[in-house]
């Protein structure tokens, strides 16, 4: 059966680690990231516009970031709303990846998924 399923476990520090399970046509996978909860709480508002901003697409992004802090040099969850054709359909956006580790075990895995989606459904996130 196709689902995602989305928690949020809330820190004590303003902070909160969003984790994501999806299985979607044959293909599973699951990822984690920590997110400040205002940020977060500001995204999920733009997720619930209609219509979707076109120039400003509801996006959450976490992972590990570069050392400068410059940009994710990981994405281990990330969610994205974008508009599908002209006819009013959405899709979501779901990548999901596994961290990667700096010694010899090294290793890394992703999963990246377009759901067909509603605005009722976005609005709910």
């Amino acid at each position: 059966m196709d689902a995602l399923n989305i928690q949020i476990d809330h820190d004590e520090d303003g902070t909160c680690l969003l984790r994501a399970e999806l299985q979607f046509k044959g293909f599973a996978g699951c990822g984690a990231a920590y997110f400040d909860v205002r940020s977060l709480r500001d995204a999920a508002a733009e997720f619930g516009q209609f219509p979707l901003d076109v120039a400003h697409l509801p996006t959450v992004e976490g992972g590990y970031f570069h050392d400068d802090m410059s940009a994710l040099k990981e994405v281990h969850l990330a969610l994205k709303a974008s508009p599908r054709g002209v006819t009013g359909q959405v899709v979501l956006q779901v990548t999901l990846g596994v961290p990667t580790d700096q010694g010899a075990d090294a290793y890394s895995a992703a999963l990246k998924c377009e759901l067909p989606t509603t605005y009722a459904v976005l609005s709910a996130l």
